[in-house]
């Protein structure tokens, strides 16, 4: 198994250099029919989905088909699959950020019965509760 990077995963998925996706496609291309050769991280998917936003400008409906397609591509092996579902889910129902709802969905994993945040919108989400300031 390899891991890759987010600029890799970038690559491959926007082709904005074709050289560098070029390479990454070389990368892959032996190992394509493999289960779980390649490891993409919870952390390098959430950056991932940062930079084609910010850089793209790719709406959440697109990030949610990202998640989705990296979910379906059986070369790929991730942290814990079902984690990552369930962050995916919230992100697409809600309106928190990606990264946001995997923090939630890893604590839930990791035996916390919430997720407490000064963030209202990710407080709205099922799993995080807000904590007032009493402001």
């Amino acid at each position: 198994m390899i891991g890759i990077d987010t600029n890799l995963l970038v690559r491959l998925l926007v082709n904005d250099d074709a050289a560098q996706a070029n390479a990454v496609r070389k990368l892959l291309e032996p190992i394509n029919d493999t289960p779980e050769a390649v490891f993409i991280s919870d952390l390098v998917i959430a950056e991932t989905l940062w930079v084609l936003k910010a850089r793209y400008g790719m709406d959440r409906n697109a990030q949610a088909g990202v998640i989705d397609l990296l979910l379906s591509v059986k070369t790929f092996a991730f942290e814990d699959r079902a984690t990552l579902e369930r962050a995916a889910s919230a992100f697409r129902h809600g309106k928190a950020g990606f990264a946001d709802c995997l923090i939630v969905a890893r604590n839930r994993r990791l035996g916390c019965t919430v997720t407490v945040t000064f963030d209202k919108t990710l407080a709205r989400h099922e799993g995080a509760q807000l904590l007032p300031t009493g402001a």
